[in-house]
């Protein structure tokens, strides 16, 4: 069977810097919005979601924050290579079939909060006993 082609069709960014009026989901959507936009596409197209947060169920929060109902969603988080990883996996679903249009998104509001002097949440848990 021939690999299927893939191209990056669009490509966008939210606001960035300090953005204090905006929550770290509607930056997402912005940027969404726009990369969609430069590829004429529409949401309704989405059909594989690539994203990772603070959250484990980060790309199934986006997802329906976004309106989509995408079949395939990855969410691997291995630090700042996560994009590279995301870009290496959207290319093999789509070969595979398993998607069409990938979406792949981030954002953050990490430079604001520190302005604001917020702290993302740290865990630590230990076993004892």
């Amino acid at each position: 069977m021939p690999r299927r082609k893939v191209a990056i069709a669009g490509v966008a960014e939210s606001r960035f810097g300090e953005v204090p009026d905006a929550t770290s989901l509607q930056l997402h959507q912005e940027g969404a919005a726009l990369a969609l936009a430069d590829a004429g596409l529409k949401p309704d197209d989405v059909d594989g979601l690539f994203s990772c947060g603070a959250d484990i169920m980060h790309p199934l929060i986006l997802g329906e924050y976004l309106g989509l109902r995408p079949g395939y969603v990855d969410g691997t988080q291995v630090g700042g290579s996560s994009w590279e990883f995301f870009v290496h996996h959207a290319v093999g679903a789509i070969e595979a079939g398993l998607c069409d249009v990938a979406l792949l998104n981030y954002a953050t509001t990490s430079r604001s909060d520190l302005k604001r002097k917020i702290r993302s949440a740290n865990v630590a848990i230990e076993a004892r006993g």
